[in-house]
């Protein structure tokens, strides 16, 4: 049972942070405050668990519980760093390969615009010795 006291902690300071970033999310200096408000948070956490739940906490006196309260709530805002970048780093990779996608399908129109070009020379080319054609053959079946 002595065991259960740091993931509790870790996990109420995460949360709390949580609810407190959603309340102070239109101040955008709050995130720079975030790790400092952990450290406090896991401390203040540690400190009532001392007290109320001995038997829970694996420290001996305060100054130990404060201490080890600061590392968990520091743990708990890497946690939710850690979180954060494997979000973003997906959202990136998603907007990567959808980016991609309009490249190659901007690519494949590229490709596809000098052969419709080619063709239409050549039709036009073709319409041109047709009509020569014709011109020489009316000239030929004049002279006769």
């Amino acid at each position: 049972m002595e065991m259960i006291g740091m993931p509790v902690t870790i996990a109420l300071t995460y949360a709390i942070v949580s609810v407190l970033r959603v309340a102070f999310k239109k101040y955008p200096n709050f995130e720079n405050f975030v790790p400092l408000i952990s450290s406090v948070l896991g401390a203040v956490l540690s400190i009532v668990e001392f007290y109320a739940f001995p038997s829970i906490v694996l420290t001996q006196n305060i100054f130990h519980a404060i201490l080890a309260g600061l590392f968990m709530g520091l743990s708990a805002s890497g946690s939710e760093q850690l979180v954060k970048q494997i979000k973003d780093y997906v959202d990136a990779k998603k907007q990567k390969d959808e980016q991609s996608k309009i490249e190659e399908s901007l690519t494949a129109e590229e490709n596809k615009q000098p052969e419709t070009e080619i063709v239409e020379e050549n039709q036009t080319i073709e319409s041109e010795i047709v009509e020569e054609n014709k011109q020489i053959e009316g000239e030929i079946l004049e002279n006769k």
